[in-house]
């Protein structure tokens, strides 16, 4: 979480002040922007993030009576993503996918 003092600094850019967040803070900047900023294509935004959430972070419906929603993964990394990192994620999305 930023602390006080992080949120207020200036002198930082947009994507420093991403790099300092923690997962938890990312999740939510992730649902807050679905929400407001693609109001027009989502009925409503759920942050679903935690143990066991089977990657599915944030959940946006497009349409609740048929059941259309957008599925957005939150990932936080420290370093660019290398090829592995994604077949890992790919993986766990397939498995899960399955059962």
């Amino acid at each position: 979480m930023l602390s006080n003092e992080e949120r207020l600094r200036y002198d930082i850019t947009p994507k420093e002040r991403l790099a300092l967040m923690d997962e938890d803070t990312y999740e939510e900047l992730v649902a807050i922007w679905a929400f407001a900023c693609l109001k027009p294509k989502y009925k409503d935004v759920y942050r679903i993030g935690g143990a066991g959430d089977k990657g599915r972070d944030v959940c946006a419906y497009i349409d609740l009576s048929e059941d259309k929603y957008d599925l957005y993964q939150c990932k936080h990394y420290k370093n660019a993503l290398t090829y592995s990192d994604i077949n890992i994620e790919f993986g766990k999305l397939m498995r899960s996918s399955i059962n």
